[in-house]
Parts: C-alpha cells; structure tokens; sequence
C-alpha cells in the first residue's frame, strides 16, 4: 500500500507541476489567469488594407483610365488670354492690347494608340496580379482554415476529458471521505485530472494560434 500511496504522490505532483507550467505559459501569451470558456472568433471579411482587396482596386483603376482614354479620343480645347502692355516711342502712351487663343487638337491615331496601349498593358498586369494574389491568399486561408478546424477538434476532445477526469475526481473525493475508496486512488484521479487540465490548456492555446493564423491570412493583423 506504501508503494501505492508514493506513486500516487508521484504522480499526482508531477501532473500538479505541468498543469501549473502549462497555465503560466497560457497567462504569458494571453494574459488570463484562468482558461476561457470561449476562445477568439475569427473575422470572417479580409481587411481594407488585405493585398487581394488592393489589387482589386488596381484593377478597377486601370479599367477606369482605359474607359477614359477610349471615350476622350483627343486632348481637351485650350483657351488662354494674354495682355500687351508697351509703347513705341518713351514719350507716347502705352498701348493696351488683349489677344485670345483657342486651339482645338486635332485627333492623332498615334498618340491614342500609344495611349490605349500602355493602359491595356497596365489593365493586363493588374488583372494578373490580382488573379495571383487571389490564388495564394485562398490558398493561405484554406489551409489556416483547415488547421482551425483541426485544433478545434483536438479542443473539443481535451475538454470532453477533463470533464470526465474532474467528475472522476470528485466522486472519488466523495467516495474517500465516505471511506470506500483508498488514498491511492483519489491522488491518481486527481493526478489525472491536473494532466487532463494540462491537456485541455494546451489544446486551447492551440486553438488560439490557429484563430489567430485565420485572421492573418484575411488580412487581420493580431
């Protein structure tokens, strides 16, 4: 009984010492003191700032300056006004003259071309661009997703095995105190426990950073 009574000891400090470790590193990284019932939800939109919302916007630019340029085939009339203000001889008057020009440009195929030419260019580059980004970022989130998922249902598991060790725990509580069960196998459930609670901080530590992972391939910063 001895034997049994000292490994039980055992391992009962030993599962006390890593659920304590455990609950110091999740109050480092979080700043609570005690585990959620809740952890961190996800932001289910990209941000303003995420680069596939930018290369959208790039995209829509370039249409816009191509729609332009194709509805403006020549340069804007140029109106300007100018004023003469001289005198032929030191002694006589000045004279005062106002002159006008308007110039209306001719349309140049060439110049339209040219024009037409650089904005497709830069139309297809941002259309590309986006079309890359958009593939890696889905790519990204696919697979913070999929590690979401995962580390959800490790969580889920961990809780559901806590419980089941703290109920364990407590019945044996009851059951030693009423004298039907033996010192050793109340400190083993309570070792169990403690391992169970270390299990289940891990788990939603875990849950946590994959959260996190999630929100920063939206674009989210943490």
């Amino acid at each position: 009984v001895n034997v049994e009574l000292q490994t039980a000891n055992i391992a009962l400090k030993d599962a006390e010492a890593q659920a304590f470790r455990a609950m110091q590193q999740f109050t480092a990284l979080t700043g609570l003191t005690a585990i959620p019932l809740e952890t961190e939800s996800v932001n289910l939109q990209p941000s303003e700032n995420h680069p596939q919302k930018l290369a959208a916007q790039s995209l829509v630019l370039a249409q816009k300056r191509l729609d332009l340029i194709r509805s403006t085939p020549r340069d804007a009339p140029e109106l300007s006004l100018g004023l003469t203000h001289q005198k032929d001889i030191s002694n006589d008057p000045y004279n005062n003259s106002v002159s006008l020009k308007f110039k209306i440009p001719f349309a140049s195929d060439a110049i339209n071309q040219q024009r037409l030419a650089a904005v497709q260019a830069e139309q297809a580059e941002a259309d590309a661009e986006q079309g890359l980004e958009s593939a890696r970022i889905e790519a990204e989130i696919a697979s913070a997703n999929f590690e979401l998922e995962q580390a959800k249902a490790t969580a889920a598991i961990a809780e559901l095995r806590f419980n089941t060790a703290l109920d364990t725990q407590q019945l044996l509580d009851r059951s030693f105190n009423l004298g039907e069960s033996d010192l050793p196998t109340r400190l083993l459930a309570e070792a169990t426990r403690f391992e169970a609670e270390r299990n289940l901080i891990k788990a939603r530590l875990e849950t946590g950073r994959a959260i996190s992972k999630v929100n920063q391939a939206l674009g989210v910063l943490p």
